[in-house]
């Protein structure tokens, strides 16, 4: 008699085993790969961002003269 499809009962467990580890190795293998591929882009943007804009700066502004930046702005504006 033939097998039927979806009939595994000839597969021993070393097989299955063999075919779980070839499936989760794959898997682990686009893992890495899409985490490499992640973190150089981020890494090429942060670069990127210093190359063209410099780093930021070490002033820190107090609230009034965030009224005095927004009020120039409001009154460029028109």
């Amino acid at each position: 008699m033939g097998h039927a499809v979806g009939d595994y009962s000839s597969f021993g467990i070393e097989q299955l085993a063999v075919g779980i580890l070839l499936i989760l190795g794959a898997f682990l293998v686009f893992l890495s790969v899409l985490l490499i591929s992640r973190y150089r882009s981020r890494k090429y943007l942060m670069a990127k961002i210093r190359r063209e804009w410099g780093t930021a700066p070490e002033r820190s502004y107090d609230p009034t003269e965030y009224d005095c930046i927004s009020h120039y702005y409001l009154n460029r504006e028109t």
